[in-house]
């Protein structure tokens, strides 16, 4: 008889060392990183801000101050961001609704430099002012100079196109931007033109430097096509632009310096002859711009940390330089007190002057330009 063969000797895992604890608290702080990185990858946030205001005008060929109540702006906004992608919806809904930025961006290199592409509506990349969000900038509104840009010239603001922008790390930071963009003539309509008038596309690019911490300079130069809405048929207009630009911030202890400065130069459509335009090389006109707005604070170096600031702009368009007395200044200044990115309450006064030849439409589309000056009092908050 063969004899049963006795049951394997059963092992008991031996207990966990204290190093083996160790081993497992790490694991599972690292498990407790990777998920909170995941979430910090994915960022959905919804902003906005409503600025309301009271103010009182008086212009040349009124007897008596004019004044009014109105909510000057009333913003919304959906950010949506992850490492590869940024899109962002903002909506303006004082006045009349209005889509502001509709675009989406995509991150197509991490490494030096790295690569973006985006696509939608969004600001072109011309004047440092002008890609400046207004909370950021310390007047109570972007004002006189910024209408002649944007609407009349249509050297910057919103429109819809595709941009391709390049950042180095390291000395300087360098960063260029170049897009297309969709053009428009002189009421604000988008252009609908054949190929040989480039599809109605103009072309813009900027490039920016920081030698020094809190020191921005920055260049941009365009090629823009555009039309008067009183031609008929549409004659397409050729025109260019070119700018320079800086921006400080420079603390000095519980202060502030900001500073915002630029030149620019070009051509538009808009012509102050008297002559009618005789085709589309003799509707061309030069203009020169400079504009500059500078503000002091104190207080204010973090968020809801209350702050009061003083401010000024002084700004000059002379928009056709082959007619004479057709100048056009904007001054503005005042004083601001609240509390840092949260809300603000602002006191202003601006003045705008004309010259006698300013163009016809030049600060608003088919409207006679008078001298005015405007005493505010505005209320801000940031949602």
């Amino acid at each position: 008889m063969t004899e049963p063969t006795p049951p394997a000797p059963t092992t008991e895992p031996a207990p966990p060392t204290p190093d083996d604890k160790d081993k497992d608290d790490d694991k599972d702080k690292d498990a407790d990183k990777d998920k909170k990185k995941k979430k910090k990858k994915k960022k959905l946030e919804f902003g906005g801000r409503v600025l309301a205001r009271g103010e009182a005008t008086k212009v040349e060929t009124a007897p008596d101050w004019i004044g009014g109540s109105t909510v000057d702006s009333a913003r919304a906004k959906v950010d949506y961001r992850t490492h590869e992608l940024h899109a962002q919806l903002s909506a303006e809904f004082a006045r009349k609704p209005r889509l502001k930025n509709a675009y989406v961006q995509l991150r197509l290199y991490d490494g030096t430099p790295k690569l973006d592409v985006r696509g939608g509506q969004f600001k072109m990349p011309f004047s440092a002012i002008e890609l400046e969000s207004r909370w950021t900038l310390p007047v109570a509104d972007r004002g006189l100079v910024h209408q002649i840009l944007t609407h009349r010239f249509q050297v910057a603001g919103r429109t819809v196109g595709a941009m391709v922008s390049a950042a180095i790390k390291g000395p300087w930071q360098p960063r260029f931007e170049a897009g297309v963009f969709q053009g428009q003539d002189d009421a604000g309509n988008a252009l609908e033109v054949a190929a040989s008038d480039r599809f109605g596309q103009d072309a813009v690019a900027r490039v920016t430097v920081e030698p020094i911490d809190g020191i921005t300079l920055g260049a941009a130069g365009e090629s823009r096509v555009g039309a008067l809405i009183i031609d008929v048929p549409t004659i397409v207009r050729r025109a260019y632009a070119a700018e320079a630009d800086a921006t400080l911030e420079l603390p000095f202890g519980p202060t502030v310096l900001r500073v915002w400065a630029e030149a620019m130069t070009g051509t538009s459509w808009i012509s102050g002859a008297i002559t009618p335009c005789q085709g589309a090389r003799a509707c061309k006109a030069g203009f020169v711009e400079a504009r500059a707005i500078a503000a002091y604070r104190v207080g204010g170096r973090s968020k809801r940390e209350r702050y009061v600031e003083l401010y000024g702009l002084a700004a000059t368009v002379d928009p056709d330089l082959d007619t004479p007395s057709d100048r056009i200044v904007e001054l503005a200044g005042g004083v601001t007190y609240g509390a840092w990115d949260l809300w603000r309450v602002q006191l202003e006064g601006e003045v705008w002057r004309f010259g006698d030849q300013s163009p016809l439409g030049i600060a608003e589309f088919a409207t006679a330009p008078i001298d005015s000056t405007q005493l505010l009092v505005q209320l801000g908050a940031r949602l």
